[in-house]
């Protein structure tokens, strides 16, 4: 395993993506409370009765996934500002404030048998 003393430190930003690159790579039986897979599962789940139980919300899922993306997307580039300003700056250039989502709502996102590919190696 490469040393990473000092990343948090130095690039927050690419910290995270280690420790999440890392993460992916153990075998999910092994993951800490079934981290990412069994998590997507639950909200999924929880989502899917929220929309049998109010129509009218299922019908606005897009303009709220959009809400949702944009209010991610401005939170993390606000905590980037304060952790690591550099990383925010490569934030805000690669996603800017009218950047799409990286994913479909309705065939990805709310799918239940579509997961993310890991990181290429």
């Amino acid at each position: 395993m490469p040393d990473d003393s000092g990343l948090h430190d130095r690039d927050w930003y690419a910290w995270t993506q280690d420790q999440a690159a890392r993460l992916r790579a153990w075998p999910e039986q092994l993951r800490p409370n079934g981290l990412d897979v069994k998590e997507i599962g639950g909200f999924r789940a929880e989502l899917g009765r929220l929309f049998e139980d109010s129509p009218s919300l299922f019908a606005q899922r897009e303009v709220l996934f959009l809400k949702a993306w944009q209010e991610a997307r401005r939170e993390l580039g606000r905590a980037l500002a304060l952790e690591a300003p550099e990383a925010a700056r490569r934030f805000a250039a690669a996603i800017g404030p009218d950047a799409p989502p990286g994913h479909e709502l309705d065939g990805q996102i709310l799918n239940e048998d579509w997961l993310p590919a890991p990181p290429a190696p």
